[in-house]
């Protein structure tokens, strides 16, 4: 059976039929995919169809629907706010993150962040992290693409720990308890969780302040100092999975 390649489609272009830009450049180019080929188109807000090209040349294609489906919203609702470190490490964090499902991502400077985004960067990075975000999701077959918010200050995305049910931040004080002792018993399917992950050297005492003032709780994420990396794919897989555990109890 043949390969059915997935192509991510803007949903204003996907009501016109249109696959063009760089997901047409890659499919001419590099798949070497014309008229008559079927693929798969999704506009990361949860429409997935099937389709086939009638008509193409070297700007873009025209395709026809031959089947469409709506894969609802993920029951749970996961918001990272990661503190910015070096571009390499924020760009595997966006996909691993993408990967596992998280619905809201918030980068996040700090006082100690290594990177300072200039005027203008900010733009360029944010178009970045959506590419790479499209990328994972094709690959992962999500239907579903999360929201990445301008870049922020920690009292900014602080204070969205009040949307969620259980709001938490990476620590190692002496306070800090593993994800199975925060989260709570009994709760309902639909599950919002809420996690800030520090840069290198950690938020400092000022943010720290603010960030429990805002409501969130300590979580250990064990005995060892984690890279910022390492730590946000590990709290995101372990959350992923006790929130995952709530639709079979």
């Amino acid at each position: 059976m043949a390969v059915i390649h997935r192509f991510f489609v803007e949903k204003a272009r996907l009501a016109e039929g249109v696959l063009d830009g760089d997901e047409w450049r890659h499919c001419r180019t590099v798949l070497r995919a014309g008229v008559g080929a079927e693929i798969a188109i999704f506009d990361g807000e949860g429409t997935e169809c099937r389709a086939e090209i009638r008509t193409a040349d070297e700007k873009m294609a025209r395709f026809a629907v031959l089947h469409q489906s709506q894969t609802p919203p993920p029951p749970n609702h996961v918001t990272l706010a990661q503190a910015l470190p070096r571009n390499r490490v924020m760009d595997f964090i966006v996909q691993k993150a993408t990967e596992l499902g998280v619905r809201e991502i918030y980068p996040v400077i700090s006082e100690r962040s290594v990177v300072r985004l200039e005027t203008g960067e900010a733009e360029m990075r944010a178009a970045r992290w959506r590419e790479l975000a499209i990328e994972a999701a094709k690959q992962c077959g999500l239907n579903w693409l999360p929201q990445i918010h301008p870049a922020c200050a920690v009292r900014e995305a602080a204070a969205q720990g009040t949307r969620h049910d259980l709001a938490l931040f990476g620590s190692l004080q002496p306070d800090a308890q593993p994800l199975w002792r925060h989260f709570p018993k009994e709760a309902s399917a639909r599950f919002r969780a809420m996690l800030m992950i520090g840069p290198e050297g950690d938020f400092t005492p000022a943010e720290m302040g603010a960030i429990r003032g805002a409501g969130f709780l300590p979580l250990s994420l064990g005995p060892l100092v984690l890279r910022c990396d390492t730590a946000a794919v590990y709290a995101l897989s372990t959350l992923s999975y006790e929130m995952g555990r709530l639709g079979t109890k």
